[in-house]
């Protein structure tokens, strides 16, 4: 079992040594705060570490997840001079996809008294820091006590649940003269314990081992040790405790097994519910009448009502013969066409005279007044057309007069005495 979980112990380190890029496993790194006043050849991070200890305690949650407690002591050695006001202990806050959910219980001193303490969550890290008001000097000792879920891992290749955990991490650049951990399994959990165990000591990837040992306490739970001298920068150590599988329920990261996955289908299940129903509103409620796809509305004036009498009757005078000229033009009796450009811009036009059996009274007096000869296919200008045709609009009004009252319009319904017909087409 030993060999077999060394073999994994390779994966493990790449998962280690990406912690920094990608926080995908559970190593933690570490720095110091500095005063950006102090001496500019100061780095905040040249000091070392005289010792760490770290001590967990397993459990198991209600759901079947493992949980743990960790309490870390680092023995700090700070120069003599202005440098150094704390330190930070900052973990990733997934390993391996499943979410740790750290939360620090307190930071305290080696006789417990608490420190000053900050906690800072974003971009995949949770940071505990320690900052005091003043510089620290000489020996210090931070004691960081805090919780994780979801420390267990099941891995195919050794077949079993592994507590597979780097202690100091890959990411700091101070040395360490000693790493120990120390590893309590409670009575409940000791008897899935399969033996298997295993401590290395080194960079990212290095196979070196270090001593591990475990014995069984009075109450039936099992402790297990593992230490390692003269770490250099960048080394960490790693211990590997092997638990029959399924001990440990594996937090599942599929879509489905988070309350949002499912909030986020039945959201979407809605929108398309809406769309079919909306569909299926327009064309059963909505749709429109068998042939009668599209109505639209027209106006047109009275019958026997020309364009000439409209203009008299609203007394909108001015705007008689251009009206009657367009509806001339529209009962084919004349065409308007280009007749070049203005002095001054624009386009002239000019009337050509097609067939006057088309007009109608009115119209006729257009075309007389327009084309004295009556002759087909003559034509005039816009200016001859308002020179001669002045006087329609008297003669028109004149007319309309008596045919007011020859018709006697007071008599028609207030619909044909109106603006015009609605017509449907």
């Amino acid at each position: 079992m030993a060999a077999r979980i060394l073999v994994r112990r390779t994966v493990g380190t790449v998962a280690a040594v990406t912690v920094a890029l990608l926080a995908l496993a559970a190593c933690s790194v570490s720095f110091s705060f500095g005063d950006t006043a102090a001496a500019v050849s100061t780095d905040v991070n040249d000091f070392v570490f005289e010792s760490m200890d770290a001590d967990y305690t397993l459990g198991r949650a209600d759901d079947g997840t493992s949980t743990m407690t960790v309490v870390e002591t680092f023995v700090a050695v700070f120069p003599e001079y202005d440098q150094n006001r704390g330190m930070r202990r900052i973990l990733p806050d997934t390993y391996l996809g499943a979410p740790l959910h750290p939360q620090l219980v307190s930071i305290t001193d080696a006789a417990g008294n608490p420190r000053p303490a900050e906690v800072e969550s974003e971009d995949g890290v949770y940071a505990m820091t320690s900052r005091a008001d003043d510089y620290v000097h000489g020996a210090q000792t931070y004691v960081f006590t805090y919780t994780l879920e979801n420390v267990t891992r099941f891995f195919d290749d050794t077949g079993v649940d592994e507590l597979y955990w780097d202690v100091n991490g890959v990411d700091w650049t101070q040395p360490f003269g000693s790493v120990s951990v120390t590893l309590h399994v409670p009575a409940e959990l000791a008897p899935a314990l399969t033996g298997a165990e295993a401590c290395y000591v080194g960079e990212g990837g290095a196979a070196d081992q270090c001593p591990i040992a475990s014995t069984t306490d009075a109450d039936g739970g099992v402790t297990v040790r593992a230490s390692a001298t003269d770490l250099q920068p960048y080394e960490t150590v790693t211990i590997a405790v092997a638990f029959r599988a399924g001990t440990f329920t594996t937090f599942d990261s599929s879509y489905f097994a988070s309350p949002f996955g499912w909030l986020q289908l039945l959201a979407f299940l809605g929108v398309i519910g809406s769309l079919v129903w909306a569909i299926v509103f327009r064309v059963r409620m909505l749709r429109d009448e068998p042939g009668r796809p599209t109505i639209i509305a027209e106006y047109t004036p009275p019958p026997h009502i020309d364009a000439l009498e409209s203009a008299v009757l609203l007394g909108k005078t001015t705007k008689a013969i251009p009206a009657e000229v367009l509806e001339q033009a529209v009962v084919g009796s004349i065409r308007i066409e280009e007749a070049g450009r203005k002095l001054f811009g624009g386009l002239k036009l000019k009337a050509v005279l097609l067939d006057p059996s088309r007009a109608d009274g009115d119209g006729l007096l257009l075309l007389q007044g327009l084309f004295p000869q009556m002759a087909r296919g003559r034509n005039t200008s816009s200016g001859r057309t308002i020179r001669g045709c002045r006087q329609l609009p008297a003669a028109s009004s004149r007319q309309l007069s008596g045919n007011l009252t020859a018709e006697d319009f007071g008599a028609r319904s207030p619909a044909a005495r109106g603006s015009g017909q609605r017509s449907r087409r």
